[in-house]
């Protein structure tokens, strides 16, 4: 490994310290709560790295906001597209729940922050719409055409469903509850009620 490799590498390797990092802390303490020292002590360098890696603890955090959004939206995708896959008249049901599988992603802890109450703040409304919301609701979207397409659902706007859908999710990771699993349970006899699930 030449000398230009091996800093490459590393640089890659101190980007991704500072960015695991990060996440963490700011999913627990919140943008404001975090100072740059604590990211670089938690990563394991000087504040220096992320001032040459990102520019600014603000750039760090658009960096943070776009891997989290990343991962939930291909898991949403997945979910989606697997439940589509296996829905028939025994599973059409549990089908129409593969949209709420994403409840107990966006409503843990340190993803709502980060995506829901922090994100719009500091990477401004227009780019975390770009960035989580708009393909969330188009994943959202195509899934619930599907269902309908292959008669798992009734027939309904497809647009205005999948915007009620995703602002009742929304809103429900805002319920505090000690128990998850019960909320969730909640938040899916609520999916199917505002969905026509065909007999």
């Amino acid at each position: 490994m030449d000398n230009e490799t091996a800093k490459a590498a590393q640089s890659r390797r101190t980007k991704q310290a500072l960015i695991a990092a990060a996440t963490k802390l700011f999913g627990r303490q919140g943008f404001s709560a975090v100072g740059l020292d604590d990211i670089a002590r938690a990563a394991n360098v000087t504040t220096g790295a992320i001032y040459h890696n990102f520019g600014s603890k603000r750039a760090l955090f658009a960096e943070v906001y776009k891997a989290l959004a990343d991962d939930v939206l291909r898991q949403a995708k997945a979910d989606s597209r697997s439940a589509v896959e296996q829905a028939n008249a025994q599973t059409i049901e549990r089908a129409v729940l593969g949209f709420a599988m994403a409840f107990d992603s966006i409503s843990a802890q340190a993803n709502r922050r980060v995506l829901l109450e922090d994100g719009p703040t500091v990477i401004g409304r227009k780019a975390a719409r770009r960035g989580f919301h708009s393909k969330a609701l188009q994943i959202l979207e195509d899934g619930l055409g599907l269902l309908m397409a292959n008669g798992g659902i009734e027939p309904q706007p497809t647009n205005l469903l999948a915007h009620m859908l995703f602002g009742a999710l929304l809103e429900a990771t805002n319920v505090s509850s000690d128990d998850r699993k019960a909320l969730s349970a909640e938040f899916n006899a609520v999916v199917l009620s505002m969905v026509r699930v065909r007999a």
